[in-house]
């Protein structure tokens, strides 16, 4: 049985899909007809269907407290996840990189090595207390996307950033990721810029 309409008493919904007419009041009451869409009304016949034995007592206790009934069927509603968390995990993984295994005291050494330039501001940060490394090596898998993708409609600060990042699932890139990567890019075109979401390093000046 589909229950097309439903009569409720003091009730003013504010939920998509309900037509509202106020009828005749019956016995001092406000009393109103709530004209359901097909699905909703094919939902409700369900939860009638399937409804467990329910005591009076308990069923008066839940229509003097429609807000905490409200709140227990809210479990029949996951969250809609946020679109930014939706593209976010569309994000494909840009690449696969190893850290972990090289002292902090052997990345400046090992870069110029290989013919890269490190900075007076790299070395220094480098010889921080707060960029650290794992002893052991370990993949870690990267993802790459615009600023605008992350929801900014407009440059965000350093600490808006990292929130969103975290907001949307994301993790701060470690410290020690910035030279692994200059290491495994040894390719990469001068055109072709980034920049690493990670903690701020403290400046030692």
């Amino acid at each position: 049985m589909l229950f097309n309409n439903v009569v409720v008493d003091e009730y003013q919904p504010r939920t998509p899909g309900k037509s509202i007419n106020w009828r005749k009041p019956k016995k001092g009451k406000s009393v109103m007809t709530i004209s359901y869409d097909r699905d909703t009304a094919q939902f409700l016949a369900v939860v009638a269907q399937n409804m467990p034995e329910i005591s009076g007592d308990v069923m008066q206790g839940w229509i003097q407290n429609p807000k905490a009934l409200q709140n227990a069927l809210r479990v029949l509603c996951p969250p809609t996840p946020s679109p930014f968390v939706e593209s976010l995990k569309k994000f494909d993984i840009w690449i696969t990189i190893e850290i972990g295994g090289i002292s902090k005291q052997e990345f400046v050494p090992l870069l110029e090595g290989e013919g890269f330039f490190v900075g007076d501001w790299a070395k220094d940060m480098m010889k921080q207390d707060a960029f650290t490394v794992l002893p052991n090596k370990q993949n870690l898998k990267l993802a790459r996307c615009k600023v605008r993708d992350l929801g900014f409609a407009q440059i965000p600060t350093t600490r808006q950033l990292q929130q969103q990042v975290k907001e949307l699932g994301g993790l701060l890139c470690p410290a020690e990721v910035g030279p692994h990567l200059r290491r495994q890019l040894k390719d990469q075109p001068n055109e072709d810029v980034f920049w690493l979401v990670m903690e701020e390093m403290p400046d030692s000046n």
